[in-house]
């Protein structure tokens, strides 16, 4: 048993202000569930539960080297090479293989599945070569789409609205930013956003995006597919010597997930809340790992 410490005089005035901040506490808002964070790392895939605490997720068997989802849907690239999907419908999930027409991939999968969870967006093409194909499948039945992209690949794709791909790309200057493709057209408007990382509410309306220079990451909202700086931007700091892998807002924009890996290659994923005070962080979770890590939000 831990001892208790002997309680130190307090001042009238002090004893009254823990009495105010404990009224407070006790009438805050209850603890914000941290429940349904996919995390695939090259072993069994994992979810959070309602603490953020990691458990088994009902699936697939094979290892997972890295998984995206939307809508309770979840596509999942195995250790063993096939992506296989399973839907959100209640009861045991059930997994299926899913084939589609790729091309030449990158060896480790770059994809995103559409806010619906009805498209999966994969890249496929030597990483920061010359070009790249943006292939577009249809979940349910398997047929794909192709956009040629005269750019160089750079980092995976991200959904930032219904009918636009985020993605870190190489421009024909040889410098490197985030471009937007849009799906219908496959337009492609460079310098899209200044950071390698980008996340988006279902919506589009929230936006995080990380800040290589700082390693800090920056959420607010969207105004015109970007972010509006105009508003409030709120800067989440991370440890010294680290910075961002991979960002998660989950679809209504209230959680988001920050994969860091420190300058010795160890990796944690840090879990925030937006309360009315603003962006909180609720738990750390240390994976103590140099594998990559995917992250991504059940709904």
């Amino acid at each position: 048993m831990i001892p208790i410490p002997p309680i130190p005089y307090r001042s009238l005035a002090a004893t009254a202000a823990i009495v105010i901040a404990t009224i407070a506490a006790g009438c805050a808002e209850p603890p914000p569930s941290l429940e349904g964070l996919l995390v695939a790392s090259g072993g069994p895939l994992q979810v959070t539960d309602g603490s953020g605490r990691l458990v088994a997720f009902d699936g697939p068997a094979m290892p997972v080297i890295a998984v995206t989802a939307s809508g309770g849907n979840v596509v999942a690239a195995t250790a063993e090479g096939p992506l296989v999907t399973s839907s959100g419908s209640g009861g045991a999930r059930t997994w299926r293989d899913f084939h589609f027409a790729t091309g030449p991939g990158t060896g480790y999968p770059l994809m995103a599945l559409s806010p619906l969870g009805k498209e999966l967006a994969m890249a496929v093409g030597e990483p920061q070569g010359a070009r790249f194909q943006l292939v577009i499948a249809q979940v349910d039945v398997g047929t794909s789409r192709s956009i040629a992209v005269k750019r160089g690949l750079n980092g995976p794709p991200t959904w930032v609205g219904p009918g636009t791909i985020a993605i870190d790309v190489i421009k024909p200057d040889g410098d490197s930013a985030i471009a937007t493709i849009d799906v219908a057209s496959g337009a492609v408007t460079d310098d899209s956003f200044a950071g390698r990382v980008v996340s988006a509410a279902m919506d589009g309306g929230r936006l995080a995006l990380d800040d290589p220079a700082s390693g800090e990451v920056l959420v607010g909202a969207a105004s015109a597919g970007r972010l509006d700086r105009t508003a409030q931007v709120t800067h989440l700091v991370g440890p010294p010597g680290s910075g961002v892998d991979g960002l998660a807002l989950s679809a209504d924009g209230s959680r988001l997930a920050v994969v860091r890996r420190t300058d010795a290659g160890l990796v944690s994923i840090e879990l925030y809340r937006v309360l009315e005070r603003g962006w909180t962080t609720v738990r750390t979770l240390s994976l103590g790992s140099d594998a990559p890590v995917s992250v991504a939000w059940l709904e």
